[in-house]
């Protein structure tokens, strides 16, 4: 199955969400990956996710939500299911993990994942691939667009070292090295003359 993972827009400054690299390895292990990272296209971002997508539509877009890019990930998940209503929403992340119901709330998004998503997204995409329910623990699913299914916590990972190495190269790492590190130390090497 193709799944995109977006990054959102961000601002003044882009950073790297650990959580995206770690869920590109573990997912990519069985599924078609592509990352869609817009935290660097504030203005444009609609044009490009449709440049990305029209091609090859996904069969799950997912999202790592938290309090800087909510906003963003709400419309853009609604962007999407507006040109490709075939297109499952996830949202991840630390809102889906203490809000899950609310983020199920919003028009567009039909599962969450709970907690740690490594091995309960790759289980989800598995199970929707052979036309299962997906009955997985850690994700919180719309059935029939109304009825929310809880399904049990998946307990935390014991051994970290067992999930696979993070894909930080995926992303254009320069890009946010630039941005997230070398404008504070500007700044910060300026105050110590001032």
């Amino acid at each position: 199955m193709k799944v995109s993972l977006i990054n959102c827009p961000q601002s003044p400054y882009p950073y790297l969400y650990l959580g995206l690299p770690y869920t590109v390895s573990s997912v990519s292990i069985k599924h078609k990956v592509q990352l869609i990272d817009l935290a660097f296209c504030a203005k444009n971002y609609k044009k490009f996710i449709l440049s990305e997508v029209q091609n090859d539509v996904p069969g799950v877009a997912a999202f790592s939500v938290n309090s800087a890019n909510i906003d963003y990930a709400v419309e853009i998940a609604r962007f999407l299911k507006q040109r490709h209503s075939s297109i499952l929403i996830m949202f991840g992340g630390i809102y889906s993990t203490l809000l899950p119901e609310v983020m199920l709330r919003y028009s567009g998004v039909d599962a969450v994942c709970v907690g740690e998503g490594e091995e309960a997204f790759l289980e989800y995409l598995d199970r929707l691939e052979q036309d299962e329910e997906p009955f997985v623990q850690g994700i919180w699913y719309k059935k029939n667009n109304q009825e929310i299914i809880k399904n049990e916590s998946r307990p935390f990972k014991g051994d970290l070292d067992s999930l696979p190495f993070p894909k930080r190269d995926i992303f254009g790492v320069s890009k946010y090295i630039k941005t997230s590190f070398f404008i504070p130390t500007i700044c910060s090497f300026k105050r110590l003359f001032v």
